[in-house]
């Protein structure tokens, strides 16, 4: 049986979550790429209705890729902006720069596993991990297209 990702619902009178219904009505308009919970994807509304769980209206995505969607669209008022310039202020970029030698061999350790414990993988893991990348990157390719 397909699982659904489920939400907190805070609302009153039992209403049944639009996530739950988005991600099954995707499960039955395509049944061989399916919603699994724990996989992290979502379903996008199209015309931003999320009533409107029609075919057409459907689109699945990684959640960064969701995220990344609508903060595109995102308006921000000049107050907004004028609090994100002001906190910004002062602040380095690092275009350009070079990481001094101490700096390389810190970052150099924490990458090496000095001081990170010991990960053991299965191949069975491995491969799941590669297949959900894979997924990933064809979507992302999809929605620059």
């Amino acid at each position: 049986m397909t699982q659904y990702a489920k939400t907190k619902d805070r609302r009153p009178n039992n209403h049944i979550p639009n996530t739950y219904q988005a991600h099954k009505a995707w499960n039955k308009y395509r049944p061989n790429d399916p919603i699994i919970s724990g996989e992290g994807f979502v379903i996008h509304h199209i015309d931003l209705n999320n009533q409107n769980n029609s075919k057409g209206n459907l689109q699945k995505m990684t959640r960064e890729d969701h995220t990344i969607l609508h903060n595109k669209t995102r308006i921000m008022s000049d107050t907004t902006k004028a609090a994100i310039s002001k906190a910004n202020k002062g602040n380095k970029i690092w275009l350009g720069r070079k990481h001094s030698e101490s700096s390389k061999k810190k970052m150099s350790e924490s990458q090496s596993g000095k001081n990170q414990p010991k990960r053991i993988v299965s191949e069975e893991t491995k491969l799941k991990m590669s297949i959900a990348q894979t997924k990933r990157h064809q979507q992302r390719r999809a929605l620059c297209q």
